[in-house]
C-alpha cells in the first residue's frame, strides 16, 4: 500500500510511524549510539546559494531540502504529499482557489512558529525578487488568513500546476529580511523548521548541518552531523567512498558502477531519474539564431551512435524534453518526435551551415561544467563538417552566469540537464517559457505561438487539452532545433553498507533526502 492510499491525514500518519522511526534510528545507531552519526555526502557540484528564494540549481536544492521544510512534498513515488500542510490542499472555482492549512505544531529552528506571513512571504518574494521562477508565482491574484493555520490562495485564473508552486521552502520572513546582505541574498543566520539545522558553508568545499533535536514532525533525525562535500571528478567521488572518506557520493557513471559494486563495503542504488540532457543553442544572438545553422549542427552527428557510446546503460536516449516516463504517462508520440532530429551527413551539414551564413573562419563556442566527452565529440563533427568548434568546460557557478548571458561572445550552444516536476508543463515552461529568460532558458527563444500554447496548458485541468497543448510545444521546439535532446539519465549513488534506510528519489534534486516520512538515514559503523 502507498502512502497516497492510506486515508490519513500527515499528523496522523507522523503519529503513527514518528515512534517507530524513532526507534529504528536508534537500532541502526542514530540514536541509541554513544558514537556520534556522521554522514559524509560527495556531491557534484557546490551550491551557488543557500537561500530557499533565491535558488535555482539542483546543488542548491539538495542541501536547502534537509532545512526547510515545503508546505507539500513529493514522495518517492512522486505523489505528492503534505509537509508543513496537514492535508493536500482543497481546491474551489475549477482551481483557481486553493486553500491550505499548516500543521500548528510547525516551528522553526529558533522555535518561532511557521506563521501565514512566513508562508505568504514564500511563495511572494521570488516575484517580488524578479527571481528566474517568479512564473510559478505570479499567476497568485491573493493570499488569505481564513484563520490562524489556514490559508486561501486566489489565483487570476485556475493553474493545472499550483500544487507544484506549493512544493515550496517556507523560510521564516523576519530572520530572512533582518539577514539580507549584498544583492539580498541570504547568507548569514540561515534558519529553517526541517530536521537539520545549517552550521556552516566553505563554498567550493562543504557545507556542514547538525541534528535539529527538536524536529516538528515527532520524527528524531537519524544523523548528528553532515557533511556536504564538493567532488566534481566522479572518478574522486568513487575513490573517496573506497577509502571510507565519504558515506553516500552522488552521480556514479556507468563505467564506475562496478567499482562500487565491487567494493567490500559499498553498493550502488540506481533508479530511472526524472531528468532530462540537452545540446542548446544561442537563439537570439550570433551564427546560432539562424534555424539553418542549428540544423546542420543537428546533421553533423549521430547522436544514437555518440550516446550509446558513452553513455551506455547510464541512461536512455531521449527524443523530446519529456522524461519516459511522463511521456508514457501521457502518451505523448515519442515515436514521430524520434522522426525529427536530421541523419548525420557532413555533406548536408556543411550545406546547411553554408546557406544560414556561418562564417567557415568563425568559432562556435560549447559551453559545459562536468563531463564534457560529448560535446568534445560535436566539436570534433563540426569540424569534420568543415567548420571550427571550441569546447569550454567551466566551474559550475561561472558556466551558469556565462551560458544564460545570451551573448554570442560567450557562448553559441551549451550543454544542460534539467531536474523536473512530474508534469509535462513543469518541463516545457522551464526551459522554454520566457519568464526563465536568465536561469534555467539561456536559448532566448521566442515565439507567441508557442507561448500561447504553453500558457493554455497551465490555465485548463483538462487533461486531454493539456495533452495536445504539449505535443504542439514540443513539435515547434524540436522543428526549430532550439534544443537537441540527448539523454535521460539515471540516478546512480554508491551508498556505503553502513548507511541505513537511504532511498533514491527519481528527481534529483530531492536527493540526498534524510529524513522524512518515508525514511529517516542513519549509520551502523
Amino acid at each position: 500500500m502507498q502512502l497516497e492510499d492510506l486515508p490519513l491525514s500527515r499528523r496522523e500518519f507522523v503519529l503513527a510511524t514518528g515512534a517507530t522511526s524513532a526507534m529504528l534510528a536508534g537500532c541502526i545507531g542514530g540514536n541509541g549510539s554513544d558514537d556520534e552519526q556522521v554522514l559524509r555526502v560527495g556531491l557534484e557540484s557546490d551550491p551557488r546559494t543557500i537561500d530557499p528564494v533565491r535558488h535555482l540549481s539542483t546543488p542548491d536544492r539538495q542541501v536547502l531540502n534537509n532545512v526547510f521544510n515545503n508546505i507539500v512534498a513529493l514522495d518517492n513515488d512522486l505523489a505528492f504529499a503534505p509537509e508543513l500542510a496537514v492535508d493536500l490542499p482543497e481546491t474551489e472555482q475549477d482551481g483557481a482557489r486553493w486553500i491550505v492549512e499548516i500543521d500548528s505544531d510547525a516551528e522553526f529552528h529558533n522555535g518561532e512558529p511557521v506563521t501565514f506571513e512566513d508562508v505568504e512571504y514564500s511563495m511572494t518574494q521570488p516575484v517580488v525578487e524578479d527571481r528566474g521562477d517568479a512564473g510559478d508565482y505570479n499567476m497568485i491574484e491573493s493570499i488569505e488568513e481564513v484563520d490562524e493555520h489556514t490559508i486561501q490562495f486566489d489565483l487570476e485564473e485556475p493553474y493545472a500546476r499550483f500544487m507544484l508552486s506549493l512544493n515550496t521552502l517556507v523560510v521564516p520572513k523576519d530572520v530572512r529580511e533582518e539577514n539580507k546582505g549584498a544583492e539580498d541574498e541570504w547568507a548569514e543566520n540561515i534558519i529553517g523548521s526541517g530536521p537539520y539545522k545549517f552550521v556552516e558553508w566553505d563554498e567550493g568545499e562543504r557545507v556542514l548541518l547538525e541534528k535539529n533535536e527538536d524536529y516538528w514532525m515527532d520524527i528524531d533525525p537519524g544523523l548528528d552531523e553532515v557533511e556536504i562535500l564538493e567532488i566534481e571528478e566522479a572518478s574522486t567521488r568513487v575513490t573517496t567512498l573506497e577509502t571510507d572518506e565519504t558515506d553516500l557520493i552522488q552521480e556514479v557513471p556507468t563505467d564506475l558502477q562496478e567499482t562500487v559494486n565491487s567494493m567490500d563495503h559499498s553498493s550502488m542504488e540506481i533508479v530511472q531519474g526524472l531528468r532530462c540532457n540537452f545540446i542548446a543553442f544561442n537563439c537570439i544572438d550570433g551564427p546560432t539564431a539562424d534555424p539553418l545553422v542549428r540544423e546542420g549542427i543537428d546533421a553533423c552527428i549521430d547522436l544514437d551512435n555518440e550516446i550509446d557510446l558513452q553513455i551506455g546503460d547510464g541512461g536512455e536516449r531521449m527524443f523530446s524534453p519529456i522524461p519516459s516516463s511522463l511521456a508514457e504517462e501521457w502518451d505523448l508520440p515519442v515515436d514521430e518526435w524520434a522522426e525529427i532530429p536530421a541523419e548525420k551527413d557532413h555533406d548536408r551539414a556543411a550545406e546547411l551551415l553554408d546557406e544560414g551564413g556561418l562564417d567557415p573562419d568563425y568559432e562556435l563556442d560549447i559551453l559545459v561544467s562536468g563531463d564534457d566527452t560529448l560535446a568534445v565529440s560535436l566539436a570534433n563533427e563540426i569540424e569534420a563538417a568543415g567548420y571550427s568548434a571550441n569546447v569550454q568546460n567551466l566551474e559550475w557557478g561561472t558556466f551558469i552566469s556565462t551560458f544564460n548571458s545570451g551573448d554570442a561572445d560567450d557562448m553559441n550552444i551549451y550543454f544542460l540537464g534539467l531536474s523536473g516536476a512530474p508534469d509535462p508543463g513543469a518541463f516545457i515552461n522551464t526551459l522554454y517559457h520566457p519568464s526563465r529568460e536568465g536561469a534555467d532558458n539561456g536559448h532566448y527563444y521566442r515565439d507567441d505561438e508557442l507561448l500561447e500554447w504553453m500558457e493554455g496548458a497551465d490555465a485548463t485541468a483538462d487533461e486531454d487539452e493539456r495533452r495536445e497543448l504539449f505535443i504542439d510545444s514540443v513539435t515547434r521546439v524540436l522543428e526549430e532545433r532550439v534544443h537537441l535532446p540527448t539523454y535521460e539519465q539515471m540516478e546512480a549513488w554508491g551508498v556505503a553498507d553502513h548507511v541505513n534506510d537511504f532511498q533514491l528519489n527519481p528527481r534529483p534534486s530531492i536527493n540526498p533526502r534524510l529524513t522524512s516520512e518515508w525514511n529517516n538515514v542513519g549509520i551502523d559503523r
